[in-house]
């Protein structure tokens, strides 16, 4: 876990979204956010199961394992695809 704070920055970063926009998406406080990023906590697995899907990443690949390819899965993407379109309705 200890290239977590890195790899979670980085992603955050990649994606040009700010750690108030990325802890109001995950239903946390941004100082969660700040601390997960400084080392100064680990989220839980919910928490970071919800950061891999927001980033479009593995949770292996959060937590710097190598070797995994992420796939969204398909029932996700509906969901993401049905949520969106009801947000702009």
């Amino acid at each position: 876990m200890k290239e977590f704070p890195s790899i979670l920055r980085a992603k955050r970063k990649a994606i040009e979204v700010n750690q108030g926009e990325l802890a109001k998406a995950l239903g946390v406080c941004q100082m969660s956010v700040n601390h997960w990023e400084v080392g100064g906590c680990i989220p839980t697995f919910f928490a970071t199961d919800a950061l891999a899907d927001y980033l479009e990443c593995s949770v292996d690949e959060l937590v710097g394992r190598e070797g995994y390819q992420y796939t969204p899965p398909k029932k996700m993407r509906e969901f993401k695809d049905i949520l969106y379109d009801k947000m702009a309705e």
